[in-house]
């Protein structure tokens, strides 16, 4: 299998066309079978293309398949979305995984995967996962506020379900008494983001930037984007519920500046 492929390239690993290590890995991830995929850290074939990757990162993806496989029973919705292909051949799930073996850096995890052929889209998917995995993980000590979620589902998008996964399995690789809390404070985030009337996660704006040029005699800048955003945060927190409400708002923001 892949395993004995790699073992035998191991000492060449490094002159070995990037796109075959690449496919190789591809099928490490997505088989549920992680031990091949252990197999290959021990034998240091992971290592020549992403570095030093701690044993418990690798030890980590039997969790991420154990915690997508607990996400899914709870919700449906969020489990097809995680077998979505993105890029060449990956999935939203295989790319969680990949996530566990690069840097935790986002900077470095980018460089490790270019180097390794992978799809800008596939790369994007990883980075922002990381980036986005040090506040989740801060969760229980300090709960994200509307405003956060707002811009947390902004930038993260359709990548959510796995950020969801990789925070859940994270917190239950430390300590499995955790997994059952985590999953709990994850899962309002969840609701929010299967939920395709929310405001929070998918905003459907009250006003446009052309009408506020054109009702409010705007010059376009970068002005016209930050009133739209304040406009939606005043709208999730329920002081702006129409238009010409949303209109007032804006007068009332050009006002105090």
């Amino acid at each position: 299998g892949s395993c004995n492929t790699l073992r035998k390239l191991a000492p060449k690993l490094a002159q070995v066309a990037a796109e075959r290590v690449q496919q190789e890995l591809h099928y490490l991830l997505t088989s549920p079978d992680t031990p091949w995929l252990y197999a290959a850290w021990e034998d240091q074939v992971l290592q020549v293309w992403l570095g030093k990757i701690p044993a418990q990162n690798v030890q980590q993806i039997e969790q991420i398949e154990h915690s997508a496989w607990l996400l899914s029973k709870i919700w449906t919705d969020l489990g097809e979305q995680l077998h979505r292909p993105i890029g060449n051949d990956s999935t939203l799930l295989s790319l969680t995984k990949l996530a566990s073996l690069v840097s935790p850096d986002p900077n470095t995890a980018q460089t490790q995967l270019e180097t390794l052929k992978y799809s800008r889209l596939e790369i994007r998917t990883v980075t922002n996962l990381l980036e986005h995995l040090p506040r989740l993980l801060d969760i229980a000590d300090s709960p994200l506020s509307q405003e956060e979620q707002y811009f947390l589902f902004q930038n993260i998008g359709s990548h959510f379900p796995a950020l969801a996964v990789l925070t859940v399995a994270v917190v239950a690789h430390q300590d499995t008494l955790r997994e059952t809390r985590i999953v709990g404070l994850i899962a309002p985030l969840v609701n929010t983001y299967l939920d395709p009337q929310s405001q929070i996660a998918h905003p459907t704006p009250l006003l446009t930037g052309k009408d506020l040029i054109q009702q409010l005699a705007l010059p376009p800048s970068p002005q016209i984007g930050q009133l739209l955003t304040k406009i939606q945060l005043a709208r999730i927190a329920g002081t702006v519920t129409n238009r010409e409400e949303a209109l007032e708002y804006a007068r009332s923001q050009l006002n105090q500046q």
